[in-house]
């Protein structure tokens, strides 16, 4: 499937929702993917939905910082605008 979010498009791969226990708060592992050339980035979604655990992948190699930069803006950490910069800190601390 696809999913699109602030004229973003992420491909939906492979994935599970496992309803053990409670109806409600299932088990996640999930796979997305987006595409910003030259970059091919890899969203892992896992845990239980209300605690979910997000690990991201490159290739070629970015890091955490980087990655997260580009799905938020459109570009890496290291060519962000001031304005987008003095937004950088709160948006990426909410990835820890």
């Amino acid at each position: 499937g696809v999913y699109f979010s602030d004229n973003k498009k992420f491909e939906l791969g492979s994935g599970e929702i496992l309803f053990v226990g409670k109806l409600l708060n299932p088990y996640l592992n999930l796979k997305a993917y987006y595409k910003k050339e030259p970059y091919f980035i890899t969203i892992l979604i896992g845990g239980r939905s209300d605690y979910p655990i997000l690990n991201f992948t490159s290739s070629p190699y970015l890091t955490q910082n980087d990655i997260l930069s580009i799905l938020l803006f459109n570009t890496k950490a290291s060519t962000l605008t001031n304005g987008q910069n003095q937004n950088k800190n709160p948006a990426l601390s909410l990835f820890g």
